[in-house]
């Protein structure tokens, strides 16, 4: 009865704010699927405001892009330079697994795409993950390169945009950031109404790398606790209480330790959610669309300096460990765990674990929000492209696609409907990919480096012998003040760089 009623309090909270849109079927350039495949009934959501923006649907539901039938271009060839390490989450070369049903779903809705525009990919693959930076970036500044297109690794298309090596998005007639599979916060990107990259918010790549905190629900209820899905869908998931909770297995963790966990970190990156998703950010836009530290005046840092005093403090008992890996998930020994959703898959038992965000700084603050790992697949468009106004309404064409064919299979059938064990479960899930936010200098890390996020991480773990280990101390005012003046010329010396290229 609880749960019920919760949902129904939480159905008309968001009620609102989300405008649901039905799909249950495959658009119209997915007539046909691979065989053995199931046609998923997937329920999304479209943001609505005041004057509520009325999206033209097709007859299953999904809202259709604006490219239109006759925008076909005669089997052309665009040249994409492609991330390699994850080929076969995005834009996979062939589907010649038959046991891997997203890599035939992934492959199919490729060719769908080249179908519907009447052009043909040509996809090299690079190495471009963090360790393999050196080989993407020789690659990228060749006199050579002659690609249409670019999909990559999330922290360098701000590195290529700096060196002017990309066409500002903003003078193309696609893609169409109104759009839903858009998140609002890409506007964030853009300094000088140049915008350089852009990502979706419906890739495989996107999805796995939301930062998200997986709770059992056995293990907390058992012990008295109110059901935190419950109170992440009332808008009362905070610090305080995620603290709370795991102080509450103190006790069995100290007598018998390493046998149950009241919070588990996978690695020490995955702190970041916790500043983020307290209401925080690395850099924030300012009235002229111009980024901003985030983090240097007064009173963001006492608010900083307070919460770090209570994660310190709650980190500082044995029911908390860090860093863990996915391990406690598939042991189910630890009654919380944060980690990327990518680490789902962990789960043996998929009724175990409920899925909800990082928690608000407190119940004041008015929105969840989710970040994601830097792993995450995202789109430019060359300065040598032949033809930007094509690669454009590719990336569009691409990216709305994944919106109505992939996460309705992904998202909604392989994770939210398979890990989700009621409809308050499922609810959980809508509520997360609604909150994904995007931060200018989250994505500049390598050209700032990563001031932020490592003064952050510093204050949890120290490194021994290459080992992060727990050693949780608020250090943070201390060493971000002494870090303040090279953060803020690193900040101007990437908008300099956007100054330099904003005729791009």
């Amino acid at each position: 009865m609880k749960r019920i009623l919760s949902l129904f309090l939480c159905v008309l909270m968001l009620g609102g704010m989300l405008v649901s849109c039905k799909k249950d079927q495959p658009t119209d350039e997915q007539t046909t699927a691979p065989a053995g495949d199931t046609v998923p009934i997937v329920t999304d959501t479209v943001e609505a405001t005041e004057t509520e923006t009325q999206w033209e649907t097709d007859e299953n539901g999904f809202v259709k892009d604006k490219i239109t039938e006759d925008m076909t271009y005669d089997g052309k060839e665009i040249k994409i330079l492609g991330w390699k390490e994850a080929k076969n989450t995005t834009m996979p070369d062939a589907a010649n697994d038959a046991n891997n049903a997203l890599l035939q779903k992934l492959y199919y809705h490729r060719l769908m795409v080249e179908a519907r525009l009447d052009v043909v990919f040509n996809i090299e693959y690079v190495n471009a993950a963090w360790t393999a930076a050196d080989e993407f970036f020789t690659t990228v500044r060749s006199p050579e390169a002659s690609y249409d297109l670019i999909q990559t690794y999330s922290l360098w298309p701000m590195v290529m945009a700096q060196e002017g090596l990309l066409k500002n998005l903003n003078k193309l007639a696609y893609p169409t950031l109104e759009m839903p599979w858009w998140p609002d916060s890409t506007t964030e990107w853009s300094q000088y109404d140049s915008l350089y990259f852009v990502a979706g918010n419906s890739s495989v790549e996107m999805i796995q790398s939301m930062e998200v905190v997986f709770c059992n629900t056995e293990m907390l209820t058992a012990e008295g606790l109110t059901d935190p899905v419950e109170l992440f869908l009332d808008g009362k998931w905070t610090i305080d209480t995620m603290l709370q909770y795991a102080k509450q297995f103190r006790g069995l963790a100290e007598a018998d330790p390493g046998s149950v966990y009241g919070l588990t970190v996978s690695s020490e990156v995955w702190m970041d959610c916790l500043y983020y998703g307290s209401g925080f950010n690395s850099t924030e836009n300012n009235a002229e669309g111009v980024a901003e530290l985030a983090f240097d005046d007064t009173t963001t840092l006492e608010r900083i300096d307070g919460l770090l005093d209570k994660l310190v403090e709650g980190f500082k008992g044995a029911e908390v460990e860090l860093p863990t890996g996915a391990a406690p998930l598939n042991r189910e020994k630890t009654a919380m765990h944060i980690g990327p959703l990518s680490e789902i898959f962990s789960v043996s038992n998929t009724d175990t674990y409920a899925v909800i965000s990082a928690p608000k700084l407190d119940e004041d603050q008015e929105n969840y929000r989710v970040i994601n790992n830097n792993g995450y697949d995202v789109w430019s468009v060359p300065l040598a492209s032949t033809d930007p106004e094509l690669a454009g309404v590719v990336i569009e064409a691409v990216v709305s696609s994944e919106y109505r064919n992939i996460a309705p299979y992904f998202y909604e059938n392989n994770l939210k409907k398979r890990y989700s064990s009621d409809a308050m479960g499922m609810q959980a899930f809508d509520l997360i990919r609604s909150s994904v936010i995007y931060d200018f200098g989250r994505a500049g890390q390598r050209s700032m480096g990563v001031i932020l996020e490592t003064t952050w991480r510093n204050n949890f773990y120290e490194l021994v012998d290459n080992q992060a280990i727990k050693s949780p101390k608020n250090i943070f005012t201390g060493e971000i003040e002494t870090k303040l003046d090279m953060a803020k010329i690193k900040l101007e010396q990437v908008l300099q760089d956007y100054r330099a290229y904003r005729d791009n």
